[in-house]
């Protein structure tokens, strides 16, 4: 190269100038090689047990591919965004004015959806096109442990209420489709709110429900100030 990087000296050979600086660059370019090897770190985001796949797909779009979704109950998702536990927490809605501590958390609402109902194929309920509150007068209601997301268990059993309607709760948590379907299957007076996209199994119906009360989910982010 016309360039001389090294040099003899009393104690051996030296780099001259020309050599420490080319020195410095290998060092920047292997670095620079090193950080394209390296994966991107996942951005940790919190979901609520029986989060729906639709919501899902929802997220992967928004943050891509590189999410790891963690299980988070609704009602421990502000405090985990407070303590840098994960990035983002989708939650069960409505959704609590934290006041002061919401400072550098923005909140969205995701996804809105009517809840109908889900019955055995044994239920007197199966063979209709469509329910009301009124025809749900005597049944029983899957219920889960209202500790995981209490404003949404108070607005559920508000809407019961303005609808006449006060069933007995039947509490299955942790529970999961299979056993809920279960559950359904072989007690006829069981009935669960559910969205209609919601998987279910083979002698499970689901209804409509007139005036029905709503699933909200929403989005809690992190601002990039709080993140950093």
């Amino acid at each position: 190269m016309g360039t001389s990087l090294l040099r003899r000296s009393h104690t051996g050979v030296i780099p001259t100038p020309a050599g420490l600086e080319l020195a410095d660059i290998a060092d920047e370019t292997i670095r620079a090689l090193g950080r394209l090897g390296t994966p991107r770190p996942h951005i940790q985001l919190g979901v609520p047990r029986g989060t729906r796949s639709t919501v899902l797909t929802t997220l992967l779009s928004k943050f891509g591919a590189d999410v790891e979704f963690v299980q988070l109950d609704t009602a421990k998702s502000f405090a985990a965004l407070r303590h840098g536990d994960v990035h983002a927490a989708a939650v069960r809605g409505p959704v609590a004015d934290h006041g002061d501590d919401d400072a550098g958390l923005r909140v969205s609402l995701l996804d809105e959806v009517p809840l109908g109902v889900l019955v055995g194929s044994n239920s007197p309920l199966a063979s209709r096109t469509a329910v009301t509150a009124r025809d749900l007068a005597g049944h029983r209601l899957c219920w889960f442990d209202e500790r995981r997301a209490p404003l949404y268990a108070e607005s559920i059993e508000r809407w019961c209420g303005r609808h006449g309607w006060q069933p007995a709760l039947v509490v299955m948590d942790p529970g999961g489709a299979g056993l809920h379907d279960d559950a359904l299957r072989r007690h006829p007076d069981l009935v669960a709110l559910r969205p209609a996209d919601e998987m279910h199994g083979e002698g499970v119906s689901w209804l409509p429900l007139a005036d029905p009360p709503t699933e909200q989910i929403y989005l809690i982010e992190a601002s990039a100030r709080r993140r950093s």
